[in-house]
């Protein structure tokens, strides 16, 4: 039936005041934790690590393979180093999805003020 509450036809949608809770968030970060992601994002070690995945991606699988057989330490330390950066942008990208997923919410609160063009 067309008139059917939305609980009755199976809707998923937030009540009011949990609706409300998500568009009125409260900051996820403060400056110092603002601060300290920047220092490690622009830190030394993690440009080190980004240009060592960017050098292994410019050697082809034999550069690879025999730098792996000639210097395994230094190759162990060449993984790890790329595995800290993955892991690094990773949380950068999460960070970057919340940042959208709030600009969105915002974006859809009935008491925005409207876009002047």
């Amino acid at each position: 039936m067309a008139t059917e509450n939305a609980s009755d036809a199976g809707d998923e949608r937030l009540p009011g005041k949990e609706l409300d809770a998500l568009a009125n968030f409260g900051p996820c970060l403060d400056d110092a934790a603002m601060d300290r992601i920047e220092e490690v994002a622009n830190s030394q070690a993690i440009g080190i690590n980004r240009r060592c995945m960017l050098m292994v991606l410019a050697r082809s699988a034999g550069v690879s393979a025999n730098f792996c057989s000639s210097k395994p330490e230094a190759f162990g330390d060449l993984r790890e180093s790329i595995e800290v950066y993955r892991d690094h942008v990773r949380e950068m990208l999460e960070l970057a999805e919340m940042a959208c997923v709030r600009l969105a919410i915002v974006d859809c609160r009935p008491d925005r003020p409207a876009v002047r063009t």
